[in-house]
């Protein structure tokens, strides 16, 4: 069996559960559940990434200032685009604003990345098969402002696919989240939604659907999801998941990234 890496991306602590081993020895009431989990342990193997923190702690994941093959890209303008893109997120790691004296430094960054790709091509990565998760999506793409990781994830949606990488994006606030993506998005889940707000920029995707399901979605209950691809709707009762995902403060994190592999 081929093995896909999943990478979870947590703002809050939340989808740190999965690497403490608490969470996995909760007693459940269900015995299938419990044998399910059991098999779910076996056959992951969890590691626990943090930012960089202080004394060395946790297991910062690396990224790389240049982007794998961005030498070797023979179309300028997308690895000028790129380029910037890298640019953009260093300086909003430094803390750099998008305007003023802040701005020249980060064309600057652009440049010097541009000028370290040509110096030093490297080979186009090899793309797996992969799925990220995304929690508290509506932030990286919200509907009226523009972070710095709107334009990257933008394009990330565009290009995903083709490289072989599966994107899910999870809202508790669809109302917040930019609806004009949505035709680079092929498949949709809903659960229950009141706002009328989200319900009326849902109402163009929903048009084609064969099913009335924006007349449905204030009405569903817990683990109730309509599954959305084109016209196609289906009914969806979903389980509970077999790991309660619980905010983790911020000093076990750090020790379960210290303790994990990968």
């Amino acid at each position: 069996m081929q093995e896909i890496p999943v990478l979870l991306v947590d703002r809050k602590g939340d989808l740190c559960s999965y690497a403490n081993p608490h969470a996995w020895e909760q007693p459940l009431a269900d015995p299938a559940r419990q044998a399910r989990r059991s098999q779910l342990r076996d056959q992951i193997e969890v590691a626990l990434y943090t930012p960089g923190s202080s004394e060395g702690r946790g297991r910062p994941l690396s990224i790389s200032i240049v982007p794998a093959g961005l030498g070797r890209l023979q179309d300028s303008g997308e690895r000028q685009q790129i380029a910037q893109f890298a640019a953009m997120s260093l300086g909003g790691m430094m803390g750099y604003k998008t305007q003023g004296l802040d701005l020249q430094r980060i064309a600057i960054l652009k440049s010097a990345i541009e000028v370290l790709a040509e110096l030093h091509p490297q080979t186009s990565p090899t793309m797996k098969q992969a799925v990220a998760l995304f929690d508290e999506a509506d932030l990286y793409l919200p509907a009226q402002t523009k972070p710095a990781t709107k334009e990257p994830f933008e394009n990330l949606l565009k290009r995903s696919r083709s490289a072989g990488v599966g994107l899910f994006l999870a809202t508790q606030s669809p109302g917040d989240l930019d609806y004009m993506l949505r035709d680079q998005i092929s498949t949709w889940y809903l659960g229950k939604i009141k706002e009328q707000t989200a319900l009326n920029k849902l109402k163009p995707m929903l048009s084609e659907a064969k099913t009335n399901v924006a007349a449905k979605l204030p009405n569903q209950q817990t683990g109730e999801f309509y599954a959305i691809n084109n016209s196609a709707v289906t009914s969806l009762m979903t389980d509970m998941s077999l790991i309660q995902a619980q905010q983790v403060p911020i000093e076990e994190i750090l020790t379960l990234a210290e303790q994990t592999t990968g």
